[in-house]
């Protein structure tokens, strides 16, 4: 993981991702949502094929993946 995914990261952690949205598509421009998946149990922002935001059952942002 960057450098500069690990920070955002850290900047996002336990946010809800009604927060985290925003804070995520300004660091990362160049992907977009193709996809929320946010079934109980299961919670899931992808971006392009690469990126995604990993939620807990309260939305809030548990881990970003990039790759």
């Amino acid at each position: 993981m960057s450098a500069d995914l690990k920070e955002l990261e850290k900047k996002v952690m336990d946010m809800d991702v009604e927060q985290a949205r925003p804070i995520v598509q300004a660091e990362y421009p160049e992907y977009k949502i193709l996809q929320e998946s946010l079934s109980k149990g299961y919670h899931e922002i992808f971006y392009s094929d690469t990126l995604r935001l990993v939620l807990d059952d309260d939305n809030k942002v548990k881990q970003i993946i990039l790759g």
